[in-house]
């Protein structure tokens, strides 16, 4: 695998986070659901349905990071980094 090839890949820690973040949000739709049932309230049952969006907004989060297959990096800071003069503020 070259530089190039490696430098298209997604960081694990992006698809660890977008993982926590459908559990978490499948746990807090069974515990309002199950407290709203348990309580009667509407207001926890309408929450829960709340977090059910949070937890389809996770999932599509996940399947565009499979899709897009590009790792977040700061290549453009190093590209404009690298194109500056040296007499441009800021300039390594």
């Amino acid at each position: 695998m070259t530089e190039k090839d490696s430098a298209h890949q997604i960081p694990i820690a992006i698809i660890r986070v977008g993982w926590l973040s459908l559990g978490v949000n499948i746990g807090l739709v069974a515990v309002k659901l199950t407290l709203s049932f348990a309580t009667g309230s509407l207001a926890l049952r309408a929450d829960s349905i709340h977090s059910m969006v949070d937890v389809f907004v996770s999932i599509a989060l996940i399947v565009g990071l499979f899709i897009s297959g590009r790792r977040y990096c700061d290549a453009s800071l190093t590209i404009s980094a690298r194109s500056r003069s040296p007499n441009t503020p800021g300039s390594l």
